[in-house]
């Protein structure tokens, strides 16, 4: 059977977008037959051989009218199991012409993104201050709620009359923390499936004890408002007060660069601040065998690259919205914080003066639960309705 991924526009790269790479190449390995589709595609999207075969990318180019045309006459043509990880209203559209069932991966949690606007329609009205409470950056929709003009909320209104639907029909919801998973059946009452997957079974097995530079602390994160590079570039002011050796190096480019190394000169710590831009993977890989700390403050329940720090047996700092990980913490190895500057700042002091009681063994037999292998069984036998071995 065909298996289709849709992404409606494969366009940048993100962590959504390496995620749909993995499950193309993860189909292709284990000898299905898969078509990636999208409304918009560039190709090399990393930079790297981690491409899409020219035969399995199917581009419906053109208008939104017109693409859409050719996505309902794709699934008419062809009998297919699809995922969809990006653009579920065009597929919902399709769907109620064509009879398609369809499965969706939710990256995100509605009360943990900005982009999305449905919790400010009428339909989530009498959740909406119950699941601002449900995280520490969920606050900020008091605000954003506040400031919404009338024609702001006619607009949001008509969009959440079909996107809620479009959630609500899917036949299997696929996320990734519990976090999600309660908020899916809270607010629209719909089971959520957890898929957790973050590492190649290739990179556990090159796990060994290597020596870290102490002073060494490393961001990877693309640099936008959310990403709070901002609350990390202050606390670590206040770290170089105690610690006047150590060195910060964010990787990763977005519309905030210019505004963060304006921010680094004016707190006067860019000497120990390294802006890298994008950076190849073989870069990233020679920075992280050498970081000793990993920080994301990113508001965001799952982080793929506190999984990629970890296999490179670096200490984590985090935001205490990212999903509890009991074995990391209670040995130390990993602290979640109240994303702001001083709990951030108290995180780095507390990291830099104890020690982790996990070894490179302990934690190759913590992330063999956490392989693309485990998550692609779980999640396409569940939507393919069957066991995959």
């Amino acid at each position: 059977m065909l298996i289709t991924l849709f992404y409606k526009n494969l366009t940048k790269a993100g962590g959504a977008e390496r995620l749909v790479l993995n499950q193309y190449h993860w189909l292709k390995d284990n000898n299905f037959i898969v078509k990636v589709v999208c409304f918009s595609y560039k190709n090399d999207l990393f930079h790297n051989k981690d491409t899409i075969n020219p035969d399995d990318i199917h581009v419906l180019k053109g208008s939104w009218l017109n693409s859409m045309f050719k996505l309902i006459l794709f699934l008419f043509k062809n009998k297919t199991e699809i995922v969809v990880a990006s653009g579920v209203k065009e597929v919902f559209l399709a769907s109620i012409l064509t009879n398609t069932k369809y499965n969706l991966l939710l990256h995100h949690p509605l009360f943990m993104t900005i982009n999305e606007t449905d919790k400010f329609s009428i339909f989530l009205r009498k959740k909406f201050t119950t699941m601002c409470e449900s995280n520490y950056g969920a606050k900020i929709f008091y605000e954003h709620r506040k400031n919404l003009t009338f024609f702001n909320h006619i607009k949001i209104n008509i969009k959440a009359c079909l996107s809620l639907p479009s959630i609500k029909s899917a036949k299997n919801i696929f996320v990734l923390s519990e976090y999600s998973k309660t908020e899916k059946k809270y607010l629209f009452n719909k089971k959520a499936i957890v898929c957790q997957g973050a590492i190649k079974k290739s990179e556990i097995e090159k796990i060994e004890s290597q020596k870290k530079d102490i002073n060494s602390i490393i961001c990877v994160s693309r640099l936008e408002k959310d990403k709070r590079i901002n609350i990390l570039l202050k606390s670590f002011k206040k770290l170089l007060d105690v610690y006047p050796n150590k060195r910060l190096t964010i990787c990763g480019t977005g519309s905030s660069e210019k505004d963060l190394k304006e921010l680094s000169n004016s707190l006067g710590i860019s000497k120990s601040v390294t802006f890298t831009g994008f950076v190849s993977d073989v870069e990233l890989q020679r920075l992280n065998r050498k970081a000793y700390l990993f920080v994301s403050l990113d508001w965001a329940d799952y982080k793929i690259t506190l999984f990629e720090a970890l296999a490179n047996l670096q200490r984590i700092l985090v935001s205490s919205e990212t999903s509890n990980i009991e074995d990391l913490e209670k040995n130390g190895h990993m602290i979640r914080v109240i994303p702001d500057v001083e709990n951030s700042y108290m995180g780095m002091l507390k990291i830099f003066e104890s020690e982790s009681n996990l070894d490179a063994k302990s934690i190759k037999n913590f992330l063999e639960d956490y392989t693309w292998d485990s998550y692609n069984k779980k999640l396409f036998g569940q939507a393919l309705e069957t066991n995959i071995q």
